[in-house]
């Protein structure tokens, strides 16, 4: 049964439509992030290893999200010790 849904034409396109779906909420959220956050050499070196590491090296996608997590914290206390001096 699996296999005859699979196979039909009208799912078929229905799924290709819901990965159109999928990728426009996607960009939606990617652009609202990039206008929230900060602009300056470091998150721009973080967006283009991110996304190399998920397009071109196939690394799993959470553990790019824990290491991009990971450098944003260490960044946060980072720049707030700079600040307290």
């Amino acid at each position: 049964i699996l296999r005859q849904f699979q196979e039909n034409v009208y799912v078929q396109y229905a799924f290709r439509g819901i990965r159109c779906g999928v990728l426009a909420l996607i960009l939606k959220a990617m652009w609202g992030m990039y206008k929230k956050c900060k602009k300056n050499v470091p998150a721009y070196i973080v967006m283009v290893a991110a996304f190399v590491l998920v397009a071109f090296v196939k690394l799993p996608v959470l553990w790019v999200i824990a290491g991009c997590a990971v450098f944003g914290i260490v960044t946060f206390f980072a720049m707030e010790k700079e600040g307290k001096k």
